[in-house]
């Protein structure tokens, strides 16, 4: 009988600890979205329909990065709780990681959150940010 049929207990353990980390994870980016779009429509309204970041049909608003945010960083977080107690998932995440991972990952979101809200951030300067998230992560992950 194969794996995915559950014949090997601690492979089809991990797997379903995965499955149950992608699930949590994408259970709460729908969540966070679908509220997103049911209660900051009236906010979406200030957009000009020439902006060239408008390209949903109707007024949707575009914070949605946020809640993407949020959904990864609990599953992230839900990984390190479960290394924490014991019971690794795939890989062993460690606390420490996931939170320098949510710090560094803050000049990005940060500045397009405030693009999305107030639409006064210029290009340039979300494009910064952004590399400097980037030169972050690369220095974190070569320390690591």
């Amino acid at each position: 009988m194969p794996w995915c049929l559950g014949r090997s207990p601690a492979g089809f353990t991990l797997r379903a600890y995965m499955i149950v980390l992608f699930l949590t994870s994408f259970f709460l980016a729908l969540v966070g979205c679908v509220l997103l779009i049911r209660y900051a429509r009236r906010h979406a309204r200030h957009y000009g329909a020439a902006m060239p970041q408008r390209f949903h049909i109707g007024h949707v608003p575009r914070v949605g990065g946020v809640a993407i945010f949020v959904a990864t960083g609990l599953g992230w977080l839900v990984a390190a709780l479960q290394t924490v107690l014991g019971n690794p998932l795939n890989s062993a995440v460690q606390p420490a990681q996931v939170g320098a991972w949510l710090l560094l990952s803050l000049p990005a979101l940060l500045g397009g959150g405030y693009e999305d809200l107030t639409q006064r951030v210029a290009v340039r300067y979300r494009l910064v940010l952004t590399l400097l998230t980037a030169a972050l992560a690369c220095t974190l992950r070569a320390s690591s």
